[in-house]
């Protein structure tokens, strides 16, 4: 998914010459304590509602140019993953293309799309799997649980994959929710479930073994 699937073209972009009033009012509008702003040089910076409220909305942006933030530009061909990282810090950032505005892209729109891309509204359960780094093969992975008839429709991996020695945790959403199977299968093979999601209630393999046990000494 890229930048350009996301971009809004309907929020205003205050110029230095515009009120604080009205830059305060778009941004009441639009659900976004974050403006650029836009002039013919270029992006001249960021604005934040919290600094603005402070001063007189007769003043003109240009008369408190010190409260301006350099901001990051994006471009419409970038990815959501590349531009993802950013937005823990700005709400709202401008697209600009060859020197050339093409509109705003929004905190709301960015995580609108992480979930889209993550799959969050498809039905299915989540495992949470703690792993080496050393040991993590998502093609290893995937071979086991879908042994079990799942399929794997997101996966996501936190940790730094550059640190061979820490533990990764590894989030994978498969396409239904009895999954007890494939967590056995993946505690079989040293694997560590930390947690499902979503899932129809499951026995640990330890369960499981005491359950055995128990049915054989009442044999």
């Amino acid at each position: 998914m890229l930048v350009t699937d996301f971009i809004q073209t309907d929020v205003p972009i205050p110029t230095k010459t515009d009120t604080i009033g009205q830059v305060l009012q778009w941004m009441e509008e639009n659900r976004c304590a974050q403006l650029p702003i836009w002039s013919e040089a270029g992006l001249e910076g960021v604005v934040n509602e919290e600094d603005l409220l402070a001063y007189p909305e007769d003043f003109v942006l240009h008369q408190v140019a010190f409260l301006w933030r350099e901001s990051p530009q994006l471009h419409s061909y970038q990815t959501l993953w590349e531009v993802l990282p950013l937005f823990a810090t700005w709400q709202v950032l401008p697209v600009v293309d060859d020197t050339e505005l093409k509109g705003l892209v929004t905190d709301q729109a960015v995580y609108k799309s992480l979930a889209q891309t993550l799959q969050v509204q498809e039905p299915g359960a989540v495992m949470e799997v703690q792993i080496r780094n050393r040991d993590y093969s998502l093609t290893e992975l995937a071979r086991l649980i879908e042994s079990n008839h799942l399929k794997i429709i997101s996966v996501t991996v936190t940790g730094t994959l550059g640190d061979p020695e820490n533990p990764l945790v590894v989030w994978i959403k498969v396409n239904q929710t009895e999954i007890s199977g494939a967590v056995s299968t993946l505690e079989r093979f040293g694997y560590s479930v930390k947690a499902v999601y979503g899932s129809a209630p499951i026995e640990t393999i330890d369960q499981q073994r005491y359950d055995l046990l128990m049915k054989y000494l009442n044999i």
